[in-house]
This record gives structure tokens, C-alpha cells and sequence, in this order.
């Protein structure tokens, strides 16, 4: 599905930013699914926007959806409405840090867990760790407290990103990056509204990239 949405918008011409304003969810949210790193509802108001920004009836989606759900990586059996099951090749899964807790919200205290966690459809080269959210200061994001995030560390950031950001050494946040007249500030992107901080400021690191985010379902 994520490789049909990506050749959808590249014939519209539409950068990834440009499809996420269209249907009210970011640049990130986007390449997730273009990435088949996400699912959605076929019921929902995204899958309504997505459509009609590429073009599509909603029924073009039909050989991913099982049970009202858009599946990743599911094309359908011959003859039948059920989509294949595929085994997992030992190959894809890849083991990497586990750092504990982020803020999305006010930075609270960086402290690692100290253990590995198995994540799939990694890439094979790159740094990749994983965090727990808590807050609700990214849900617009799709970032919800309790969900669980991969994080690629290493390539640069750009206006439009969420990332993870260390603040004094200490404390680890969850924000969105975001160019204003100001310069790049870190901004929340939620229910709850913290004050922006600047990149430039003095003992702001910026971690890493989003790169996948694994839904809270309670």
C-alpha cells in the first residue's frame, strides 16, 4: 500500500509536506505510511483526505483492507478477499537500544533503561533507539502517551521533523522542529502546549529523527 501511495503522489507532483497540509497530518506521518510503517482505518477522515488528494475513490484501497483496516505489506490471496499471510524472514528483525522515557511535553530526566528491544523493517544500516512517550503534547503528530518510538539518529533534521532533542544534558523531550522568524524552534504539537525552545540555544542537542511509531491501542 505505502509503495501505491508513493507512486499516487508522485504523479500529482506532491511533496510529502505538501500531502500531509492536504490531509491534516505531517510530513512524517506520511513517509510512515509510504514506509508501510503504519495502518490506518479505511473508514477514516485520513483515508477520505488521502483519497481525494491522489485521486482515488476509497475503493481503490480495497486489496489492503481487511476488517475496515488499510494493512501494510497484506496484497490479497488469488480468489479471495483475505490477504496473504507472509513469514517473517529472521532477517528482519533487528535488535537496538532501549533509552527508557521521552517527554512530549516538559523534558524530563534522560535516564536509558539499559535494555535492547526487537523492532521489524529496520533498515540494515543506520542508528536506530527506541523510547516510550509520555504526554500528549505530540498527539497532532500521532504520538500518543504510551506509544512506543523509533528514532534514526545521525541524519540531519528538517523544518517539518518531530524529533527527540536532549536539553542541558539532562532532560529528553519529544518535539516538532519548526522554522519561524525566530529560527528553528522546538515546538510542541498537541493537546498540551509547552513553551517552544530554540535550537540555537545553549545545551540543545537534537538526538535523532522519528522514524516509526508504534500506537498506544489502550
Amino acid at each position: 500500500m505505502g509503495g501505491e501511495v508513493r507512486r499516487l503522489r508522485a504523479e500529482k507532483g506532491l511533496s510529502l509536506a505538501a500531502l500531509g497540509s492536504v490531509c491534516g497530518v505531517t510530513r512524517g506521518y506520511i513517509h510512515q505510511v509510504e514506509k508501510n510503517l503504519t495502518t490506518f482505518r479505511a473508514a477514516s477522515d485520513f483515508a477520505n483526505k488521502l483519497s481525494a488528494a491522489l485521486g482515488v475513490p476509497l475503493s481503490h484501497w480495497a486489496p489492503f483492507t481487511s476488517d475496515g483496516h488499510l494493512l501494510a505489506n497484506s496484497p490479497p490471496a488469488e480468489n479471495s478477499q483475505l490477504p496473504t499471510l507472509h513469514k517473517i524472514d529472521p532477517a528482519d528483525y533487528r535488535e537496538i537500544p532501549d533509552w527508557g522515557e521521552v517527554a512530549a511535553g516538559k523534558p524530563r530526566l534522560f535516564k536509558t533503561s539499559g535494555k535492547t528491544i526487537i523492532m521489524l523493517h529496520l533498515p540494515p544500516d543506520g542508528d536506530f533507539v527506541s523510547f516510550v512517550v509520555r504526554g500528549k503534547s505530540m498527539t497532532k503528530a500521532h504520538v500518543t502517551d504510551g506509544s512506543r518510538i523509533v528514532i534514526r539518529i545521525g541524519p540531519p533534521p528538517e523544518p517539518g521533523d518531530e524529533v527527540v532533542a536532549i536539553i542541558d544534558g539532562t532532560g529528553i523531550t519529544l518535539k516538532k522542529l519548526q522554522s519561524t522568524r525566530d529560527g528553528l524552534m522546538l515546538v510542541s504539537y498537541g493537546d498540551e502546549k509547552t513553551k517552544p525552545i530554540a535550537c540555537d540555544s545553549e545545551g540543545v542537542e537534537v538526538l535523532g529523527v522519528l522514524y516509526q511509531i508504534i500506537l498506544n491501542r489502550k
